[in-house]
């Protein structure tokens, strides 16, 4: 896609993204991965932290995909993440551990991309992403629930916040825990769309823009 640091024009109705990474190889993959979906844009591939900075202050992308093994990791994340809070921030071929997913969420993080999916899987993991779904390795999940169920009732809550009412208290927990969606209308026993509805509410009242966020509020609690 030429230069790495060439910006490309915008489409109207692509998601546009901008790509970090040191490593060329890498971020030369994952431009051409992404180039082949007509409904993803790459407008730029970035190799500093002050390049994506700028990137993201003058473009205005949906998202920027930052490489795990960027140096400083997710302090990048998070520099990046406060640069502009309407873009949103992807970690890229991420160790999928409970510890390190956390890690990252508490840094800003709206998803990531387990470094152990393939480019085909990309384009349409980080569709899912855009769309507020994460996919989840079994183990996280269970990882997430243990680590929930070590935690105290009452300090749970308070760490969601008492506007919460007990139905938005525990599908937090829920969504702490790595379930979709389709999981906790399934668990609760409700439709899709009521879930949805307690999500949003969730994000709202909490004043966060991810279920990511939402995680990372539940264990930033000494274990």
């Amino acid at each position: 896609m030429g230069h790495p640091d060439a910006f490309i024009e915008s489409s109207v109705d692509a998601l546009l993204v901008v790509v970090v990474s040191q490593v060329c190889l890498f971020h030369e993959c994952v431009s051409q991965a992404l180039a082949a979906d007509s409904e993803i844009q790459v407008l730029l591939a970035c190799s500093t932290l002050d390049l994506a900075l700028a990137a993201a202050a003058k473009h205005d992308p949906h998202m920027i995909l930052l490489d795990a093994r960027f140096p400083g990791g997710a302090a990048a994340a998070g520099q990046l993440r406060e640069t502009d809070r309407a873009t949103r921030v992807v970690a890229m071929a991420l160790e999928e551990t409970a510890d390190n997913i956390v890690t990252w969420a508490e840094a800003g993080i709206l998803g990531y991309i387990p470094d152990t999916a393939s480019m085909r899987e990309f384009p349409r993991l980080l569709r899912q992403i855009h769309w507020g779904h994460q996919a989840c390795a079994p183990h996280v999940v269970g990882g997430l629930l243990r680590r929930i169920a070590r935690q105290p009732s009452s300090e749970r809550h308070c760490a969601l916040g008492d506007g919460l009412t007990p139905r938005e208290r525990l599908i937090g927990e829920f969504i702490g825990a790595g379930m979709s969606n389709k999981d906790i209308a399934r668990e609760l026993d409700i439709s899709l769309g009521t879930t949805k509805a307690h999500v949003h509410n969730i994000l709202s009242k909490l004043n966060l823009s991810s279920r990511a966020q939402v995680a990372a509020r539940l264990h930033r609690l000494p274990r």
